[in-house]
């Protein structure tokens, strides 16, 4: 069974909708479980976006690993518009076929958006192809289950939300959301 289902997490410098990103985490999952990963961290010397200070704060009062993503030589940071292609070639050539998910409606998507327009890029999935965790987790009183010592990675919080989706649709008996495409 091919996975349509693809849970994005971002790590950025603003919680603006124009926010710099500086990592950029997604996995696809479906009813079997966890798939395919992206991740891809973003030398801020060639991103784009806002910059806000008490971000920047937040940032500095986290973990020495979440902070490793800013140390100077970190491995394999990439210039926007290469995460940003390389996010397009993950989702795949099918945007009416997958479905992308956020944890939360007004954060990690609408980022991405921005920054693929800010490049000059169409995002890889259409507007009705978005989906908000928080809502599911809510509605199905699931949380997510994050591993000591992996928060604020954005690969390991998409894989994370992506296995609290599968519990939610469980939860509430919803696995006709896995049988067609919409």
């Amino acid at each position: 069974m091919t996975m349509r289902d693809i849970m994005i997490d971002l790590e950025t410098l603003s919680t603006r909708p124009d926010a710099m990103i500086v990592a950029i985490g997604a996995v696809k999952f479906g009813p079997e479980g966890l798939g395919e990963e992206y991740y891809a961290v973003v030398d801020t010397r060639y991103a784009v976006g806002h910059i806000d200070a008490m971000t920047v704060a937040w940032w500095m009062r986290q973990s020495e690993e979440a902070r490793g993503i800013f140390q100077e030589g970190f491995r394999d940071t990439k210039h926007i518009a290469a995460a940003l292609e390389g996010l397009i070639g993950f989702v795949g050539d099918a945007p009416d076929q997958v479905r992308v998910w956020g944890h939360g409606a007004s954060f990690d998507l609408p980022i991405l958006e921005s920054a693929f327009r800010a490049c000059c890029r169409k995002a890889p999935w259409g507007h009705r192809a978005i989906r908000d965790t928080r809502t599911l987790y809510e509605l199905a009183g699931v949380k997510v289950e994050m591993p000591e010592g992996e928060k604020h990675h954005a690969l390991a919080d998409a894989k994370a939300q992506a296995l609290a989706v599968i519990r939610g649709v469980r939860a509430l008996g919803a696995w006709h959301i896995w049988s067609k495409a919409d």
